[in-house]
């Protein structure tokens, strides 16, 4: 694997407005022809389309690097590989949300591959310019920004990704995932991670339009040391053994959120587990220390059986919270197992600020089907939490 060469010495020059889609591709070809290697992406701005990465292969953007997605959704391709995303083959939700036969299509793809890595210096990243495609996803949405597929060993390191069509990282059935000092700025979600295993997120900067963070039916994720930005959910989440430490949660969003317009973050998490795809075991296992949350407007939204939400597939049963704070949260958040589901949220050396809207009362909406324990935690400063269970 002896393989380095820059795309520029298969054709590939700075523009804005030329399509080098034909020549990157072409590198990654010889890349992969040669068993493996470094593609390198100098200085400058390259306008393209889909572009394909094999095993072995590390995309290397040197500094101010950019690869410009293409405004024309014409010059993007899934590759006719299928995901593994349940819900995209069920009749019910390609209606209800207009998805496309070409939803995965993406600028930058990986599928069935292993020992990748995708490698930014100062300055380098991604530019989806929010291309639009009448034919996608709610009427609007385009292509994915970087999307990998049945890929193992993958390290995503140091770069950007600006105005993404749609998710800007779309990972499903992928195994040893690292993403590291990452950006995200505007677009859609920042990271989607479907029926994945050992998942590992450092010191990533999510500032999103949707959720920063969404799947389920991930085993082994770890999130430390990020700060989530979004107009919908920090995390929209179903996963077996979770840890999230030394983390920022904040509001109100940078940037809007796509269809709304609104700038308020809904919940730091919301739990995930579709019904119309495989799910299979239940969540448990997460915890979340050293973090702070703040101007979100509720901490967790969990109601098992909730279809609307997607809470329909299996249940949460335990979310830890230590050395977390809490501040200036607006609205009640939703802690609701059923009968034979039981779960518990758990806070240890905490403290919380509550401060609702005039229709809020709890803090906490719980009911027989779930309990809510409190050690050595405060609900604005005082003994008693604000925690209303139904009856």
């Amino acid at each position: 694997m002896n393989f380095k060469k820059s795309i520029c010495e298969f054709g590939a020059y700075s523009s804005d407005s030329v399509l080098q889609t034909d020549f990157i591709q072409n590198a990654l070809d010889a890349c992969r022809d040669a068993g493996g290697g470094e593609v390198i992406v100098p200085s400058g701005r390259y306008l393209t389309g889909s572009v394909r990465l094999y095993d072995n292969t590390t995309l290397r953007l040197q500094e101010n690097a950019v690869l410009i997605g293409s405004e024309n959704p014409s010059d993007y391709t899934d590759f006719t590989e299928k995901t593994s995303l349940g819900y995209l083959y069920q009749q019910e939700y390609i209606d209800l949300w207009h998805l496309p036969p070409h939803y995965v299509y993406a600028l930058i793809s990986a599928i069935d591959a292993r020992n990748v890595s995708i490698i930014g210096e100062t300055g380098a990243g991604f530019d989806g310019q929010n291309c639009r495609d009448d034919a996608g996803e709610e009427g609007f949405r385009g292509p994915m920004g970087i999307r990998l597929c049945r890929c193992e060993n993958v390290i995503l390191d140091s770069y950007y990704f600006q105005d993404c069509a749609n998710w800007a990282h779309q990972i499903d059935s992928c195994h040893n995932v690292s993403l590291k000092s990452i950006s995200v700025y505007a677009g859609h979600d920042g990271i989607d991670i479907h029926h994945c295993s050992n998942v590992e997120i450092t010191g990533c900067d999510i500032q999103s339009g949707d959720d920063c963070i969404a799947g389920y039916d991930t085993y082994n994720f770890h999130m430390s040391d990020c700060r989530l930005n979004t107009a919908c959910n920090s995390l929209r989440i179903g996963c077996v053994n979770m840890l999230i430490e030394n983390c920022t949660f904040y509001g109100p969003a940078r940037y809007p959120h796509r269809i709304s317009g609104r700038h308020n973050t809904l919940y730091a998490f919301e739990y995930y587990s579709h019904g119309a795809d495989t799910v299979r075991d239940n969540s448990r296992g997460w915890i979340v220390k050293n973090c702070s949350f703040h101007n979100i407007d509720a901490l967790i939204h969990y109601e098992f059986g909730d279809r609307l939400h997607l809470q329909e597939s299996t249940p949460l049963e335990d979310i830890s919270f230590y050395n977390v704070t809490i501040d200036n949260l607006r609205k009640a958040s939703v802690f609701k197992g059923k009968e034979g589901k039981h779960a518990t949220i758990k806070f240890t050396d905490s403290d919380i600020t509550y401060i609702p809207d005039a229709e809020e009362s709890a803090c906490i909406l719980t009911n027989a089907h779930a309990d809510v324990i409190l050690e050595n935690t405060a609900v604005n400063s005082g003994p008693v939490p604000f925690v209303y269970p139904e009856e």
